[in-house]
């Protein structure tokens, strides 16, 4: 199955370079195997999770990196159906698990609401002071 994905100008940018610089022909994958080829699904996975390693990085997936931008659109207020169309998915409920939040966001968040203070505050007796 193809999907159509839209790239960011900035990101067009470097991948034009990087098509210059590697000479690549343009009936050749983007980024090809050692043989030439186009990587299949696990080798990409394998290379990159072993580049990252060598980079002092620890589990980094291809897979992570799909969750983490998902959760980095969210955080800036891009609509969900927005992000279900980035990502290819063919139903909200598949985004909504790719979303995560983060615990400073849900902190934030929660004391920005805090219900309970309010209700309290409302209820408490109001301390009368009698002038003489």
């Amino acid at each position: 199955q193809s999907y159509y994905i839209y790239l960011s100008a900035s990101i067009t940018d470097v991948l034009s370079q990087y098509i210059l610089k590697m000479k690549l022909p343009s009936d050749s994958p983007l980024f090809p195997n050692v043989y030439g080829e186009q990587f299949t699904r696990l080798g990409f996975s394998r290379s990159m999770t072993e580049y990252f390693a060598q980079q002092g990085v620890p589990r980094c997936t291809p897979h992570l990196l799909r969750h983490t931008y998902a959760s980095r659109l969210a955080n800036t207020n891009v609509p969900i159906n927005v992000i279900s169309q980035m990502l290819c998915h063919s139903s909200i409920v598949t985004t909504q698990r790719y979303i995560h939040t983060m615990k400073d966001d849900i902190i934030k968040h929660s004391d920005e609401v805090d219900i309970l203070s309010d209700i309290e505050n409302q209820i408490k007796p109001k301390r009368r002071t009698k002038i003489k």
